[in-house]
């Protein structure tokens, strides 16, 4: 006995029963269309966008990159606004605007989670179904031992962060299967599954190609039918046409180590990032983001007792739910997720109990601002 997920009624019993503490006390409603409500705030709204704006429009200045950074806030099933700061490119004087497009990484990882709770309630697969069910190549995977849907959801399958084999974090969208299928001999455990916490993109990646392998649809097609389109999320996207390349921010992927920018990585993979599709191929804005959360705390995409399963973190787990972290201080609790790719980092946090949300997108990696910290200092704003 490892303590793995193995329910003996149904899924929502066995987490109402052995796991930890359900923080959900979501209570807004939803808003189908997006709205930026700046007419209607309140005085106090305003002094805390007014703060934001000065943060976020100071750090951009600062960090010398001629970069950008975009937000928005959520409040009361409302996006109430939406700002840019900052420059589309390093190269060029054109202005970051609300439409501009960010990849948002690890936020994708939400959406994948999101997906499998929704095929959860139409019965289409459990969270205690094994990979090996709908992928069999998942056995190819050195020393395989069974691995469960929600232990790749909630990252205790004991596989590594990436696989071994170089190359395979760029390529076109169109091929990320088959780029994810070629990793799996190159794939190594790290624990046995169900036992420890451990981050897996190509975790990640395998629970997408199960989800679409279960319901016959690829997964680029079911996210859009089923999360995109009823949520008017018209700024979302796997894959960019030509002119809406235009309104990316151009990727400017620095570290702290010495001044310099790569440039050449996030161009090269603005068309694919390889494999990593489910854990990390959203473009997006701020206030589209804003839609998807709307979308997911408001019972519009999940019913309560598979959100409650969404935000509830498995044994193992640490903070870690289904694709969402409990981002826990002694000030505030808050639910949500970051994302860094290269050229890119992002990240949401929503106030369980208010409903209260923020995101934040930036166009590079290092900078000034921490945007977790950003995030849960506005919340506490508000």
């Amino acid at each position: 006995m490892r303590g793995r997920f193995e329910p003996e009624i149904d899924d929502f019993s066995y987490f109402r029963e052995n796991t930890k503490h359900v923080r959900i006390l979501f209570t807004i409603t939803f808003l189908c269309a997006f709205f930026c409500c700046e007419a209607q705030l309140t005085t106090h709204e305003s002094k805390v966008i007014a703060g934001l704006s000065k943060d976020l429009s100071e750090a951009v200045r600062k960090d010398r990159l001629h970069g950008s950074m975009s937000a928005a806030i959520i409040r009361k099933g409302h996006v109430i606004w939406a700002g840019a700061y900052g420059y589309v490119r390093s190269d060029a004087e054109t202005p970051a605007d609300t439409n501009t497009l960010y990849r948002i990484a690890s936020l994708t990882k939400s959406f994948t989670a999101a997906l499998l709770l929704m095929l959860v309630q139409e019965g289409k697969v459990g969270l205690a179904d094994p990979l090996d069910k709908y992928v069999p190549e998942a056995k190819t995977i050195p020393g395989y031992s069974q691995i469960t849907l929600i232990e790749l959801a909630s990252h205790t399958s004991g596989l590594s962060r990436e696989p071994g084999l170089k190359g395979v974090d760029e390529g076109p969208v169109s091929q990320w299967e088959n780029t994810l299928l070629s990793c799996l001999p190159y794939t190594t455990f790290n624990s046995p599954p169900g036992t420890q916490y451990l981050y897996s993109n190509i975790g990640f990646a395998l629970l997408g190609l199960a989800l679409e392998r279960a319901a016959g649809i690829p997964y680029i097609d079911m996210v859009r039918q089923k999360i995109f389109e009823p949520l008017h999320m018209e700024h979302t996207f796997f894959v960019l046409a030509e002119d809406q390349k235009n309104h990316v921010a151009e990727g400017l992927y620095n570290k702290k180590e010495g001044d310099f920018v790569n440039r050449a990585l996030p161009q090269a993979q603005m068309d694919g990032m390889g494999y990593r599709v489910p854990n990390a191929g959203i473009w997006s804005t701020p206030a589209d983001f804003g839609k998807f959360i709307i979308g997911l705390t408001t019972g519009v995409l999940l019913k309560t007792e598979n959100l409650q399963l969404m935000l509830t973190v498995p044994y193992p787990g640490k903070n870690y739910a289904l694709g969402i972290d409990h981002l826990r201080n002694k000030e505030l609790d808050l639910i949500g997720h970051s994302g860094s790719d290269p050229g890119y980092t992002s990240q949401y946090a929503i106030e369980p109990r208010s409903g209260d949300a923020v995101v934040i997108f930036r166009n590079y990696n290092d900078g000034r601002t921490i945007l977790l910290d950003e995030a849960r200092d506005l919340l506490e704003r508000l």
